[in-house]
């Protein structure tokens, strides 16, 4: 397998932590759009991401995001900033509503997971979001959401 290719059977463990930290750490824009570019636009986050990401996967973080981590760790040591959420931003800024997130993020990844298997064993997709919203007292058309945000992050990561 090459870094790029998607994983073969024996490597699904891999793969599977990958997505869960993913998952978990709400990284969706990390993997769908340019990161450096979202930093431009002052997603200050993103930058911490970058770095998380590279480290977790054993990689060298992207250039850009290396020099400016650098550059707000020497900042922080020269009082530049007053903490660590002056110079990379609030990881949940003011009225984050924090289990909505987590209860997003733990339900949709396993609603995700049970309308795959529903797909798979040949459930039209629409009673699938009806079964397993049910299943998980969430609406059709928020298993629906939960589903395609999944998906799309899932396909991201397989390219």
């Amino acid at each position: 397998m090459t870094e790029d290719s998607p994983p073969a059977d024996g490597d699904s463990q891999d793969y599977e932590e990958i997505f869960e930290l993913a998952l978990r750490r709400s990284w969706e824009a990390f993997y769908l759009f340019d990161p450096e570019e979202l930093y431009r636009e002052g997603n200050e986050r993103i930058l911490l991401d970058a770095v998380a990401a590279a480290a977790y996967l054993g990689k060298p973080a992207p250039e850009w995001a290396a020099k400016i981590f650098a550059q707000k760790v020497l900042d922080v040591s020269n009082h530049k900033f007053r903490n660590w959420d002056e110079a990379f931003g609030n990881p949940h800024p003011p009225r984050t509503n924090f289990n909505a997130i987590v209860k997003s993020q733990t339900i949709g990844h396993a609603v995700y997971r049970a309308i795959t298997e529903l797909r798979i064993s040949g459930t039209p997709i629409d009673e699938a979001f009806e079964e397993i919203g049910k299943q998980y007292h969430v609406s059709a058309s928020t298993a629906r959401n939960y589903y395609y945000r999944f998906k799309r992050l899932a396909d991201s990561l397989s390219k």
